[in-house]
């Protein structure tokens, strides 16, 4: 059986790639299935720079489009972000509880952040606990921001900085895309956005002097 790779940074099974070609799965999926399992397995640690966009598409014969596609994916699942700065690389998202203090003191310790930005406010509160137990100084040593605009965001020992989400608009639209999906089956899929609206307090840095 061969292996293809580029670098020796990836290596995949041709006998795989064959498998699911016979199974007609669409290769964007093919592309998202490797780098998700690998993710999880532990193949790309936290924080570790994942093949870029040309990689994946040489080694998948795949265009950018589609590789774009499945690199996406896991960045709406929270698993991956891009890189600022670096072009089309991407990089794992860490990925563990906030609540553990080993877990924290082993991210700053590797990745010495400057800033944290959570998936909920929930976690950046839990995160900002860990942090402040550690002798971080938030916003000066490291910056936190949430999602969600929880009703304590303001009330923690420095005011989340997060993104405000209109819940009444996201439930109605919900609600009228399912009547809309019932009554119309053959309706294509579709994204659908709803603004939110950033407040910015002080765990974010933004009164600092420049």
């Amino acid at each position: 059986m061969d292996d293809w790779g580029t670098g020796g940074a990836i290596w995949i099974s041709s006998g795989a790639v064959a498998q699911d070609a016979a199974r007609k799965v669409p290769k964007h999926q093919v592309v998202f299935d490797y780098l998700h399992s690998n993710i999880k397995s532990g193949m790309y640690p936290e924080g570790d720079r994942l093949p870029s966009e040309a990689e994946l598409g040489e080694i998948f014969h795949a265009s950018r489009i589609t590789v774009a596609k499945a690199v996406l994916e896991l960045q709406r699942m929270n698993l991956v972000s891009r890189r600022p700065g670096a072009g089309p690389d991407w990089e794992a998202v860490w990925w563990d509880s906030s609540q553990d203090p080993t877990f924290v003191k082993r991210m700053l310790d590797a990745a010495n952040p400057q800033g944290i930005v959570c998936a909920n406010d929930g976690i950046a509160a839990r995160a900002m606990q860990q942090l402040l137990a550690l002798g971080r100084r938030i916003p000066e040593e490291i910056r936190v921001a949430g999602i969600d605009d929880v009703q304590y965001a303001h009330l923690l020992p420095v005011p989340l900085t997060t993104m405000h989400q209109n819940c009444p608009e996201i439930g109605v639209r919900a609600m009228e895309t399912m009547l809309a999906r019932l009554q119309h089956p053959e309706l294509p899929i579709r994204d659908i956005l709803v603004p939110a609206r950033l407040i910015a307090r002080r765990s974010c840095g933004a009164q600092l002097p420049v």
